[in-house]
């Protein structure tokens, strides 16, 4: 089973432009308009490494917020007195996307595999459970960040999902509120808004490896044809 994820470039190496849609050698143009508001019931969780992806995390959240989207962080979501755990997989079961900024430190952290390693269960399980039905996207959906310096053959988890995921390239260490994958990321949001928020040409341009695209509209039932012998004895009469 694929899971449902943001189509993106994979590459053993990142971009040293600005980031692209890539598949099969070849670059896709991504469309350009945005709505004002993402309908993300649910909201989006950006699983991180605090000590180095911190300020991309604040950029995205800063921009998906802007948008009306709830976005959970680690680092001012957690209430005190309560278990960290606990309230990360309770994010996880509820947000309706997982953004993984995927750096060499968030590839080493165990909290961090932990997080992917639940998103990515539920996500391949959420039809069968009956979470989500067909031909709508399985959630939470994901969308994967690949940073400059990461290695991607030395951690495991992270080439099983390279082997069947594109990932969103970032050429910098750390995303600025300007640049230009922030706006890529919210395209790759779009695929997983409820029904009717994205144009059907947007969410197709998006789709996934093995994500639904848009739900075609119920064509009219073509009208029975009539034998000549039927329409002779009509005009008879």
């Amino acid at each position: 089973t694929t899971a449902t994820t943001a189509t993106a470039a994979v590459a053993s190496s990142p971009s040293k432009t600005t980031p692209s849609l890539q598949h099969g050698g070849s670059t896709s143009t991504l469309p350009k308009v945005l709505p004002d508001k993402l309908h993300l019931p649910g909201g989006v969780m950006i699983s991180l490494n605090v000590r180095s992806q911190l300020p991309s995390a604040e950029a995205l959240k800063t921009a998906l917020e802007a948008r009306g989207v709830e976005v959970w962080l680690c680092t001012n979501n957690i209430q005190g007195g309560n278990s960290f755990r606990d309230e990360i997989v309770a994010c996880i079961k509820k947000s309706r996307a997982v953004v993984c900024l995927i750096n060499e430190a968030w590839a080493q952290s165990g909290e961090c595999k932990d997080e992917f390693s639940l998103a990515r269960r539920r996500n391949l399980t959420s039809h069968e459970s009956g979470r989500t039905a067909a031909p709508q996207p399985r959630l939470p959906g994901i969308v994967p960040i690949a940073f400059p310096g990461l290695n991607w053959e030395s951690h495991p988890h992270v080439e099983l999902l390279a082997a069947s995921t594109n990932f969103l390239l970032c050429d910098k260490e750390v995303i600025s509120p300007d640049d230009s994958i922030i706006h890529q990321v919210l395209l790759a949001l779009l695929q997983f808004c409820e029904e009717g928020d994205a144009p059907a040409e947007e969410a197709a341009a998006v789709a996934p490896h093995g994500a639904a695209g848009p739900v075609p509209k119920p064509q009219p039932k073509p009208k029975p044809q009539q034998h000549q012998h039927q329409r002779q004895q009509q005009q008879q009469q």
